[in-house]
């Protein structure tokens, strides 16, 4: 328990600042008006050149500590890690190849004079003081309590609850790095569908292994079951099952997305599929382009 020992202080911390982002989805900073975010005529402060090639932003370096330290004190499955990768790589190739970098919606914004939302478009969707309660549960429930557990929980429960939390902060890492104007908000939306859709197998798994440490001789005793760190341990791993569950085949899929299949506000690209035997989207050539936009304001 040394290691747990030695990073107790750095994950409370790490943890706050994720919740004040907004827990599992995350939201820009309300108070800060000089947020990157925030100005049209502004382009966003560039990633480093692989990052800005797809669109994407640089990591926070906080939450990403937090993913890299659990695979590297836990075991993670072979996959797990795979997909962490694979997964946002696909989110950044499909912007940019599939939906030109936003630049449709980006370059439509810019003529208008509009700003880049402070929150991500599909979010306007949602109440938003029910949806920060509702990010606020979640964030309890799928990172904080389970950071707990690999801080004091026995070594077999901190193993058991560990791929599920390290897949969690993945995608909370890559909801903000999915955040900025150059990334379309149809891709921001597939993002937690992907990881949670993803995440029904760990799910799984980690409740299956928490039902098989409950030891049997306890089934009966009533009087002790509930103070024992595998009863806890089971609860803790259902109720994540029951509420991963409807936040992927509700919220996501039947409250946050049909809103963004609504193509007047979140500009598709013009993509041909009349090539490589229509297997692979090609974007179509088009005089308002970004760099062209660009070369105009400058």
């Amino acid at each position: 328990m040394t290691t747990q020992t030695q990073t107790h202080t750095n994950t409370e911390t790490l943890t706050s600042k994720m919740l004040e982002k907004g827990g599992v989805f995350w939201v820009a900073d309300k108070e800060n008006p000089s947020s990157k975010h925030n100005k049209v005529n502004e382009e966003p402060k560039k990633a480093f050149f692989l990052l800005d090639m797809v669109g994407l932003a640089a990591p926070p370096l906080p939450i990403l500590a937090i993913p890299l330290l659990i695979a590297y004190h836990r075991s993670i499955p072979a996959w797990d890690l795979f997909f962490s990768v694979a997964y946002p790589l696909y989110l950044g190739l499909a912007n940019r190849f599939r939906f030109d970098n936003n630049a449709k919606l980006f370059n439509s914004r810019k003529k208008q004079g509009k700003e880049y939302p402070q929150k991500p478009e599909w979010f306007e969707q949602n109440n938003e003081a029910w949806f920060m309660k509702y990010m606020l549960f979640a964030a309890t429930l799928g990172v904080i309590l389970p950071i707990v557990v690999q801080l004091v929980a026995p070594p077999a429960i901190s193993q058991a609850s560990a791929p599920h939390l390290y897949l969690l902060v993945c995608q909370i890492m890559m909801e903000h790095m999915v955040n900025n104007p150059r990334f379309h908000p149809m891709l921001q939306v597939i993002n937690p569908i992907g990881f949670s859709a993803y995440r029904m197998a760990t799910l799984k798994i980690w409740l299956e292994v928490a039902f098989e440490m409950l030891p049997t001789t306890e089934l009966g005793r009533s009087s002790d079951i509930l103070l024992t760190w595998e009863m806890l341990h089971l609860l803790l791993a259902l109720s994540n099952v029951v509420f991963w569950t409807y936040n992927t085949f509700v919220m996501l899929l039947l409250r946050v997305l049909p809103p963004c299949l609504d193509q007047r506000k979140f500009l598709d690209a013009d993509v041909s599929w009349d090539k490589f035997y229509e297997l692979v989207p090609v974007v179509n050539p088009h005089t308002d382009s970004t760099k062209e936009v660009a070369s105009k304001s400058d």
